[in-house]
């Protein structure tokens, strides 16, 4: 791989695990509270739910339950930030070898720690939103199953509508 491609991968996949981060901490921020009432009622812009507290209304989610998911958001988002800036260390290194030739085998075991990385997040990230599924009863689970596909559906740029 050259070195100009290796910096697009590090820079696409740290781009990634950046946004993953702030989308996990943006779920832990509580709702915004509504503005107060204008005499002159304007149009508001549609605004666009992203997390599962977004929904909290339609999921009817308890105290506890919002509680007990923003603790596993915030674990998530933790490990998130440490691995990533594991990660900016491991790559910084992974350059450092290809630039001077390093050893091929000290580069190898680089990448291998990379990947192992990149999986050890991935895997704490689908676990805690099975950790999150468990929270919610078999109503609010299958609601918040329609929810995201209906999102993941409208997020898609060439989907088809007939």
């Amino acid at each position: 791989m050259t070195r100009r491609n290796s910096l697009t991968t590090l820079g696409a996949l740290s781009a990634g695990l950046v946004l993953a981060a702030s989308m996990v901490v943006s779920a832990q921020q509580p709702p915004k509270a509504a503005p107060a009432a204008n005499p002159e009622p304007a149009a508001e812009p549609e605004v666009t739910k992203t997390t599962i507290f977004d929904y909290r209304t339609e999921l009817t989610l308890t105290d506890q339950q919002e509680h007990d998911i923003r603790q596993i958001l915030t674990d998530l988002g933790r490990l998130l930030r440490v691995n990533q800036a594991k990660l900016t260390i491991i790559n910084a290194d992974i350059e450092d070898l290809v630039q001077k030739e390093g050893d091929l085998k000290v580069v190898k075991a680089k990448l291998q720690e990379e990947a192992n990385l990149r999986a050890d997040t991935r895997y704490a990230d689908i676990e805690a939103s099975r950790r999150i599924n468990l929270i919610l009863t078999p109503d609010q689970l299958a609601r918040w199953k329609t929810i995201q596909m209906k999102a993941r559906n409208d997020a898609r740029p060439n989907r088809r509508r007939g």
